[in-house]
């Protein structure tokens, strides 16, 4: 089932990711927020670039309005600089 987006203020119709995006607002003045979450699959862990991860992360939240080759297109366009890593330290293996 598709993602819909609803206002903060919950007094706006329901709309898909592109017209969230291009109204900015809500006509109620609210935020958009997507309808509910998606959980993470724990693919995420392996991804090799910061562009892989966002494709992971944001793909179900657009995907009726972006293709998945335009969303990793972008993503890459825009996570095109380098971006060094830094192990956490302390315990992480149950995140």
């Amino acid at each position: 089932m598709a993602i819909r987006y609803v206002s903060t203020r919950a007094g706006a119709p329901t709309v898909r990711f592109r017209s969230a995006l291009l109204t900015g607002l809500a006509p109620d003045g609210g935020l958009y927020v997507p309808d509910r979450l998606v959980p993470l699959d724990r693919a995420w862990r392996k991804c090799a670039s910061f562009a892989d991860l966002g494709h992971t992360m944001l793909y179900p939240y657009v995907e009726e309005d972006i293709s998945g080759d335009v969303l990793r297109k972008l993503l890459r366009d825009a996570l095109s600089f380098p971006v060094p890593l830094v192990a956490l330290e302390g315990r992480w293996d149950g995140v």
